[in-house]
């Protein structure tokens, strides 16, 4: 039965059955005139129903069972409780067991539900969602970044980066203790547009400078590293008020915000110049727009890349 079918679930610690408790009642009270499965005959269950609901027992049960003029039940419910989910895994699963011991009932018209299930549905396709979210953030910005460069191989490289942003803060994150939750999921998104900015000032400078790819990683570094650096320090000191937070919630932004900015700087500083100097594209060509007179015989020749 689907009572027994709850009460044997691994998850389920305690299921306050008001049916079985009504049955042992009748067993106790009318033994002589149940049936051998332990059930009232038919013209007495509501009677004997309603007898139960005014014991002391059953009145812990009184708010379980909505009834129909004292003849019918319109609807009822069986409190179940769930032992300890470590987690999200195993509160998706004991979500949808339930859900399966419901549905293999057609006799009854029932229905599994709690507060939680309305995070666990969540849970149960973030992370398709969170992939297809990432891949979308991760595709705009590889075009921005290709517009604005105008270099394939450039927009490649720091799309590449931005993967090994995210991995390593997924990576780190687990090993601090964080499970992978919908506060995670949108810190991901938020990771690569901020781990974008390093990358993208060190090749967008190197892409200005002539001479060999050595050459203008150096120049790059020299132009435009001191500002990354900075622009990251004052990111991270904005972010020190959250580091002794108590709510989950900002601890897992703290968290995050701090490994995207140590990776965005290592990949944009470290990682990108080495990358550049190696596979780095060709510099940016210079376009004259046009000559204007000075009036004396001279003329200015402005460019653009």
């Amino acid at each position: 039965s689907m009572a027994d079918r709850l009460n044997a679930d691994s998850d389920i610690n305690q299921c306050d059955n008001w049916f079985l408790a009504y049955k042992e009642y009748i067993a106790s009270a009318h033994p002589s005139e149940i049936d051998a499965n332990g059930f009232a005959p038919a013209n007495e269950f509501y009677p004997w129903l309603q007898e139960f609901l005014a014991t002391d027992a059953g009145l812990a049960y009184k708010d379980d069972i909505v009834l129909l003029s004292n003849t019918t039940i319109e609807i009822a419910r069986v409190p179940c409780f769930f032992g300890a989910l470590s987690n999200a895994d195993a509160q998706i699963s004991a979500m949808n067991d339930v859900r399966g011991i419901c549905d293999d009932v057609p006799s009854v018209d029932c229905f599994a539900y709690s507060f939680a299930f309305v995070f666990w549905d969540g849970l149960a396709v973030m992370k398709e969602q969170i992939l297809v979210s990432m891949f979308l953030a991760a595709g705009v910005v590889f075009l921005v970044c290709l517009v604005l460069l105008a270099n394939f191989r450039a927009a490649l490289i720091i799309l590449i980066l931005l993967g090994m942003t995210d991995t390593g803060v997924l990576g780190f994150l687990y090993f601090f203790g964080f499970d992978f939750n919908m506060v995670l999921s949108v810190n991901l998104v938020i990771s690569l547009g901020i781990a974008v900015d390093a990358s993208v000032h060190i090749a967008h400078s190197f892409m200005t400078h002539s001479g060999t790819k050595q050459e203008r990683v150096r120049l790059a570094l020299r132009e435009i590293g001191p500002s990354v650096l900075n622009g990251s320090t004052s990111t991270f000191l904005a972010l020190v008020a959250l580091a002794g937070a108590v709510s989950y919630i900002f601890q897992v932004f703290f968290a995050s915000l701090v490994l995207i900015i140590a990776f965005s700087v290592w990949h944009g500083v470290v990682l990108l110049p080495v990358a550049l100097s190696r596979f780095g594209p060709p510099p940016a060509e210079r376009v004259q727009l046009g000559a204007v007179g000075d009036g004396h015989g001279e003329s200015t020749t402005t460019t653009a890349l």
